[in-house]
């Protein structure tokens, strides 16, 4: 039971993306790392002020960067609305089945600041963006990469196309420094461990075959 409750809390990953293909900065949607059979995966894009981002800039611009090899939002273009409309996009599509969702995972680095506090805030397309499935909260400015994981196994088994979003805003009264970024990096999608199933399944042949075995063993007998 321990095992079988450590292999879904880990899961698998259905996609990932880890932005290692730009050699210069660029706002050009990024594909996937990697993508499980049957999945589709669209680009990771970049959407800045509402509209695709069409600026590298590091200070005002949104985009993917060539030696960090990262996704980047220029603080200056931060806002503070929540949800806002600085955020990053991509689809997930099952071209057969479901996707049983379980979480999302990716890693921040928060842009410079003086007072308040940032947000990486993730939405999907199953309530039309209208509310969070959980929010990255950091109210300690530093270069630190910290390792995020957010539940979304309330989005249940989806036969449709999923859009997710990650929104990037600062919450009020937050002072941030110019010219710095609010980054985004190693994002994956987990589904629950696919191999503990067939794990159960062998243990339970096995356990079928030595009935099977202790009942021919007694009718031998018996003759």
């Amino acid at each position: 039971m321990v095992a079988l409750a450590f292999a879904q809390a880990a899961g698998a990953a259905v996609v990932t993306y880890a932005f290692a293909a730009p050699s210069t900065n660029t706002f050009n949607p990024q594909a996937a790392t990697t993508v499980e059979p049957n999945v589709t995966a669209s680009a990771f894009a970049p959407i800045l002020n509402g509209v695709a981002s069409s600026s590298v800039d590091a200070s005002t611009g949104m985009g993917f960067s060539g030696t960090g090899k990262n996704a980047y939002l220029g603080s200056n273009n931060l806002g503070f609305a929540v949800p806002g409309d600085d955020y990053w996009s991509f689809t997930l599509t099952p071209t057969s089945g479901s996707i049983t969702y379980q979480n999302i995972v990716f890693d921040t680095v928060a842009p410079a600041f003086t007072a308040g506090s940032v947000n990486w805030d993730v939405r999907s397309s199953q309530n039309g963006f209208a509310t969070s499935l959980g929010v990255v909260n950091k109210s300690v400015s530093s270069n630190a990469t910290l390792a995020n994981t957010i539940d979304i196994s309330s989005l249940g088994s989806v036969s449709s196309p999923v859009e997710f979003r990650i929104y990037n805003y600062a919450s009020a009264g937050s002072t941030i420094t110019s010219a710095s970024q609010m980054r985004v990096d190693n994002v994956g999608i987990n589904v629950p461990e696919p191999g503990t199933v067939g794990l159960l399944s062998l243990a339970g042949l096995a356990a079928l075959a030595r009935r099977r075995a202790r009942t021919a063993c007694s009718m031998s007998v018996r003759e």
